[in-house]
C-alpha cells in the first residue's frame, strides 16, 4: 500500500514521466518551471526540500490545489502521516467533486492506520467518479488487508466492469478469490493479470504459488511455469552478475545470510529458530536479511542468538543484493521461494557464490541462479522429482527442517470423544487448501463414522464458509455436521484443538506448522502421500515421528485410516497423552541435530563451490601449472599476485584495480599540497606486492622515489618482480618490518600461499583486531628484520602510506623524527592498531586527520591551512 500511495498521490497531473525530461525553454510559465522543480525533488528523495517549495508557493497560493498535494506526499514520504491528511483535506475542500482528492486521502489515512475512514474516503471516491478503477483497487487491496474478502472481491469486479483491462483489478480479483478457497477461479485471473502485464513478476509469483493448491495437481506443468517466471524476470540479472571474491577455503569460517520477512512471530520461525539458536559459532556466522517493519520479541531472540541483523524494509531487490555482497556472504539462503514478499529477484543477480532456498516454500523457484533446494528423502525420493528442479536437491538426513514446540500451548486434555460418545475430525488448514477432492474424501470419512462431525478453522470468510457447506451438501452431508470456524487468535487455535480427537491433512497441499500444532495437542494427523513434495510433508512428519501407519497410499487407505482410529476411542486416549512425549524425543524437534545436518549440507555446498573455483583459477591466464602467482592486468600496469588471493588479487583480476579511489583521493591531495615541488619521496610501507607501490611510482611530478616496504618473503619477491615488470627504476624494495626499532628480527609462523586466502591480511607481530583466516604452516618460523622509517635519513617525504596490520603505531614511533623534518601526508589503516598511541601521536605532532574509505585514515599537517575536507568527518583526538 505504500509504495502504491505515494504514486498516486501524484496522479492528479503529477505523476513522474516515464521517459527523458523535456529539455528547458524559455517561454514556459512560472507554474510549469515550479512543477518541474517540484517533480525533480520528489523523484530524488528531497522531501524536506520538497515541503520548503511547497510552503513557499502556499504562502503566495494558499489554496494551489497541486502545491497541497505535493506536499502531502512529501510529508508521507517522510512518515508525517498526521500533517499530510490535514493537507489533503484542505484539498477535497478545494476541490469537493474531485474523485482522485478522496482517493488520494483514503490512501493516507490507509498508511496512518485509520481503515474505517480510509473505507469510507474510498467509497466516496467511487460515488464521485463510479468509473475510477485505480480507487476500486486499492480499496480492494485494503479490504484483503482487513480480511474482508467477498468486499474485495465485489470491489474487484466494480472496477473491472469500468476498466475491463485493468491489470492490478485482475490481480487483486485473484487474491480475493484465492483467499476464500476459489483456487482454479484465482488462478484464471491471475493469469488474466499476467496476460495484460507479462513483466509483474510478483503478480507470476502468486500464479505459480497457486498452482500448487490446485486439484488435479499438473507436476510437470507447474514446472514449466515456474521456470517460465525464471526465464522471463530472473536469467537476464543473472547473467549479469560480477565474480565472487570470497575466499574459498573450504575449511574456514562461513558467513551464511537467510532472507526474509518473517523473522518475527510467523510459522516459518517455529522451524527456524532453532538454527539460528544451535549455530556452531565458530564454524558459521549467520546474518538475517529482514524485511520485518515490527520486530518483536522473536525478533530480538533470533538476535540474542548471535545473528545479524541487517533490516531491509524499503530497499530494493538491487539494494538487498548490494548488502548482500557487501557484508562478503557466502551461502545465502531464501526462506519464502515465491510466497508473498519473497525476494528471488535479489537472488536472481546472484549476490553470493552459493544460493539455497529452504523452508519457505514446498516446490522449486525455477531459477538458475538458485543452486540448491533443501529437502530429504520422504519429501523428495532420490530418483522422483529431480526432473521437477532447477536447483540440484540437497537431502538432509532423517528430516529437512525442525519445529520448536511453542512455550504457550495449553495441556492437551483429554480426547473430546470420552465425553461426548462421538468422533470430532478437525482440519485447522486454511480454506485454499480445502480443495473439492479433499473435501469428497472428508465427506467419505463422516459417511464412514457415524454420528462423527468435523471442525474447519480458519475459513476465512462468510463467502468461504458457504462455498464449504455446498460442496459438503453436494456429497450428502448437512450442515449439522459441519462447525466452521473464522480465522482467530493464537490462543484461540491452540483451544481449538482440544474440542478435535483427530486431525485430516489436506490433500494435495499437505500441513506443515498446522501438522506439528495439531501432533503438539494430541491429535494424530492423517495424511495422503502424493507425488511431489507438497503432498509429501506429512509423510516426513509422520514418519519422523514413528507413525508411519497415519499416511496413506491412496483415498480408500485415507478413510480407512481415519474410520480406524476413530473406533478405537480409548487407543485415542493413549496417543493423545503420549505425543507430546514422543514429539519430544523425535528428529521433528531436535533443534541442535537439525542445525548440525544443515551445517553439513552447507559446508558440502561450499566445499564443491571452492573445488569450482579452484579449477577455474588453474584455467586462469598468467599462472603455469604448479605456480603460486600469476600475472594479472591492472589501471596501473601488470602486477604479480599471489594466485590463490582471494581479496587483492582478485579484486584488480575482476576489476583492475584495488582502491582505486583511495589512490585518486591520495593524487588529489600530493598535487595540491606539494605540485609545485620538482623532487619528492613517498614510502609504501607495507606494499604486499605492489598495486600502490606502481601507482604511486607514477604521480604526477618531475621526480618521484618510492620506498616500498614488505615483510613477508614470498610476498616481497613478487612486489620485486612487480616493480622489474613494469620497468620501474624509480622504487626501492626494502624486504623488511618497518617498526619502532632497528634490527630485531621478528619470527612468524609462515604462511600457506597454496591455500586461498586474504594475504594481504597477515599479521606478523599479535594485532588488537587479527583477522587472517588463511592457513599457516607448522614448519619453523619465518624471520624478518625490523627497521625504522629514520634509519633511511630522507629529506623530501610527501606521504607515508601504512598498512602494516597493527604495527601502525610502532611505525610512526620509528618516524617520528622524518615527520617532523619533512611533515607528509600520512594515509593509515587503523583498525587492527593501538588507534589511541595513533591518535596521541598524530595529535601531538600537529596534525589533522579524516576518516577516509574504511579502515583508513588521511592525516593533513596543521599548517596545511589551504585545504579543506568539506563533509569529512574529523578524527577525534
Amino acid at each position: 500500500m505504500p509504495g502504491s500511495l505515494l504514486k498516486r498521490l501524484l496522479r492528479h497531473g503529477l505523476a513522474r514521466p516515464s521517459g527523458p525530461r523535456p529539455a528547458r525553454s524559455g517561454n514556459r510559465g512560472g507554474a510549469e518551471r515550479w512543477l518541474e522543480q517540484a517533480l525533480e525533488l520528489q523523484a530524488s528523495g528531497r522531501n524536506e526540500e520538497l515541503a520548503g517549495l511547497c510552503r513557499s508557493l502556499l504562502e503566495r497560493r494558499p489554496d494551489d490545489v497541486e502545491a497541497l498535494q505535493m506536499l502531502a506526499a512529501a510529508l508521507c514520504a517522510g512518515g508525517r502521516s498526521l500533517e499530510a491528511i490535514a493537507q489533503l483535506r484542505r484539498v477535497t475542500e478545494l476541490a469537493p467533486h474531485s474523485g482522485e482528492a478522496r482517493a488520494n486521502l483514503a490512501g493516507v489515512l490507509a498508511a496512518a492506520g485509520d481503515a474505517d475512514g480510509a473505507l469510507e474516503a474510498y467509497r466516496h471516491a467511487v460515488r464521485l467518479r463510479p468509473g475510477f478503477a485505480a480507487a476500486w483497487n486499492d480499496q480492494a487491496a485494503l479490504l484483503r488487508i482487513l480480511g474482508r474478502y467477498d468486499e474485495a472481491e465485489a470491489c474487484c469486479r466494480q472496477g473491472l466492469r469500468a476498466e475491463a483491462r485493468h491489470a492490478g483489478l485482475h490481480h487483486a480479483l485473484s487474491g480475493a478469490l484465492f483467499e476464500q478457497g476459489r483456487v482454479d477461479e484465482a488462478i484464471a485471473a491471475a493469469r488474466a493479470s499476467l496476460a495484460l502485464n507479462p513483466d509483474a513478476p510478483a503478480v507470476h509469483s502468486d500464479l505459480v504459488r497457486m498452482l500448487n493448491y490446485a486439484d488435479h495437481p499438473d507436476p510437470a506443468a507447474i514446472f514449466r511455469e515456474h521456470r517460465a517466471w525464471g526465464e522471463r524476470h530472473a536469467r537476464a540479472l543473472g547473467e549479469a552478475a560480477s565474480p565472487h571474491p570470497n575466499h574459498p577455503d573450504p575449511a574456514r569460517r562461513l558467513r551464511v545470510g537467510f532472507v526474509s520477512p518473517y523473522f518475527c512471530k510467523h510459522a516459518m520461525t517455529f522451524f527456524f529458530e532453532s538454527v539460528v539458536e544451535h549455530h556452531d559459532r565458530d564454524r558459521m556466522e549467520i546474518f538475517l536479511f529482514a524485511d520485518v517493519a515490527q520486530p518483536d520479541e522473536y525478533s530480538a531472540r533470533l538476535q540474542r542468538y548471535g545473528a545479524i541483523w541487517r533490516k531491509t524494509v524499503g530497499r530494493s531487490d538491487e539494494q538487498l543484493a548490494a548488502m548482500v555482497r557487501a557484508d562478503a556472504i557466502d551461502i545465502l539462503v531464501d526462506l519464502s521461494g515465491h510466497t508473498p514478499g519473497n525476494r528471488l529477484l535479489a537472488f536472481a543477480r546472484r549476490p553470493a557464490p552459493v544460493q539455497v532456498t529452504w523452508n519457505g516454500y514446498p516446490n522449486t523457484t525455477g531459477m538458475a541462479a538458485m543452486d540448491y533446494r533443501i529437502t530429504d528423502a520422504y519429501c523428495d525420493p532420490p530418483g522422483t522429482t529431480e526432473q521437477l528442479h532447477s536447483e540440484k536437491l540437497a537431502r538432509l538426513p532423517g528430516i529437512y527442517m525442525t519445529w520448536r514446540p511453542p512455550a504457550d500451548a495449553p495441556d492437551p486434555g483429554p480426547p473430546p470423544a470420552l465425553e461426548s460418545g462421538r468422533v470430532t475430525f478437525g482440519s485447522f488448514n486454511s480454506c485454499f487448501k480445502v480443495t473439492p477432492a479433499t473435501v469428497a474424501l472428508w465427506a467419505r470419512i463422516l459417511d464412514a463414522v457415524p454420528g462423527s462431525r468435523l471442525m474447519l478453522l480458519t475459513v476465512s470468510t462468510s463467502g468461504a464458509a458457504r462455498r464449504v457447506r455446498e460442496l459438503f451438501a453436494a456429497r450428502g452431508i448437512g450442515p449439522e455436521r459441519l462447525e466452521i470456524l473464522p480465522r482467530v487468535t493464537h490462543e484461540e487455535f491452540l483451544a481449538a484443538h482440544r474440542r478435535a480427537d483427530i486431525a485430516l491433512d489436506a490433500f494435495p497441499y499437505h500441513g506443515t506448522t498446522t501438522t506439528c500444532f495439531s501432533l503438539w495437542m494430541g491429535l494424530p494427523v492423517v495424511a495422503l502421500a502424493g507425488a511431489t513434495h507438497v503432498s509429501r510433508v506429512g509423510v516426513s512428519m509422520l514418519t519422523n515421528l514413528g507413525l508411519p501407519q497415519l499416511v496413506a497410499r491412496d483415498g480408500d487407505e485415507y478413510v480407512a485410516i481415519a474410520r480406524r482410529l476413530a473406533a478405537d476411542v480409548p487407543g485415542l486416549a493413549a496417543l493423545r497423552a503420549g505425543l507430546r512425549e514422543r514429539m519430544l524425543a523425535s528428529p521433528l524437534t531436535d533443534g541442535s541435530s537439525g542445525a548440525r545436518a544443515l551445517e553439513s549440507a552447507f559446508r558440502q555446498m561450499w566445499s564443491a563451490w571452492c573445488a569450482r573455483r579452484a579449477g577455474a583459477d588453474s584455467a586462469g591466464s598468467g599462472s603455469a601449472a604448479g605456480s603460486r602467482e600469476r600475472v594479472v592486468a591492472s589501471v596501473y600496469g601488470p602486477l604479480v599476485v599471489p594466485r590463490d588471493d582471494v581479496m587483492i588479487g582478485a579484486s584488480i583480476a575482476k576489476d583492475g584495480g584495488w582502491e582505486r579511489d583511495e589512490i585518486e583521493l591520495l593524487r588529489w591531495f600530493m598535487t595540491a599540497c606539494y605540485g609545485s615541488e620538482r623532487e619528492v619521496e613517498i614510502l609504501d610501507i607495507g606494499a604486499y606486492s605492489g598495486v600502490y607501490t606502481v601507482a604511486l611510482a607514477r604521480f604526477p611530478f618531475p621526480r618521484v622515489t618510492v620506498h616500498a616496504f614488505e615483510a613477508q618473503r614470498e610476498i616481497f619477491e613478487m612486489l620485486a618482480r612487480t616493480v622489474a615488470l613494469n620497468g620501474l627504476d624509480n622504487v626501492r624494495c626494502h624486504h623488511k618490518a618497518v617498526s619502532s626499532e632497528s634490527g630485531r628480527i621478528i619470527r612468524f609462523q609462515p604462511v600457506d600461499y597454496g591455500t586461498p586466502a586474504n594475504f594481504g591480511s597477515v599479521e606478523i607481530e599479535p594485532a588488537r583486531k587479527p583477522d587472517f583466516d588463511g592457513r599457516r604452516l607448522e614448519r619453523a618460523s619465518e624471520e624478518v628484520g625490523t627497521m625504522r622509517v629514520d634509519d633511511l635519513a630522507l629529506g623530501r617525504v610527501r606521504l607515508m602510506k601504512i598498512d602494516v596490520e597493527g604495527m601502525e603505531h610502532k611505525v610512526l614511533a620509528g618516524a617520528a623524527d622524518t615527520i617532523r623534518r619533512c611533515r607528509p601526508l600520512i594515509f593509515l589503516e587503523h583498525e587492527k592498531t593501538d588507534f589511541d598511541a595513533v591518535k596521541s601521536f598524530l595529535r601531538e605532532a600537529n596534525y589533522r586527520s579524516y576518516y577516509a574509505q574504511r579502515p583508513n585514515i588521511l592525516c593533513v599537517p596543521g599548517e596545511v591551512s589551504h585545504i579543506r575536507i568539506e563533509g569529512a568527518v574529523a578524527v577525534e583526538y
